[in-house]
């Protein structure tokens, strides 16, 4: 998450410097390469959170496997249901 709030952050640092600077002689108007550098940090920032959330993902579905691979058949087979559960109260 820390370097999604730093994309994010930057993205609204970019957008709140000045559109148009003015020099003795000229004036720079950079209002679409402000707009452009937000559009890029943003979507950086949320390619990079995508891809947090795909590992994630994919480390939890690892974990879930190898814990269900540990537990014993027999010990599987014991387990109450619903209807047992129910029949119980």
């Amino acid at each position: 998450m820390q370097y999604t709030e730093k994309f994010y952050k930057l993205s609204k640092q970019i957008m709140a410097l000045d559109g148009v600077v003015h020099y003795d002689m000229i004036y720079l108007d950079c209002d679409d390469i402000k707009h452009e550098l937000s559009a890029l940090a943003t979507s950086l920032g949320q390619s990079v959170h995508e891809k947090l959330a795909v590992t994630n993902r994919t480390e939890n579905a690892r974990y879930w496997q190898s814990i269900s691979q540990l537990e014993s058949p027999h010990r599987r087979s014991h387990r109450p249901t619903m209807r047992t559960l129910v029949k119980s109260l």
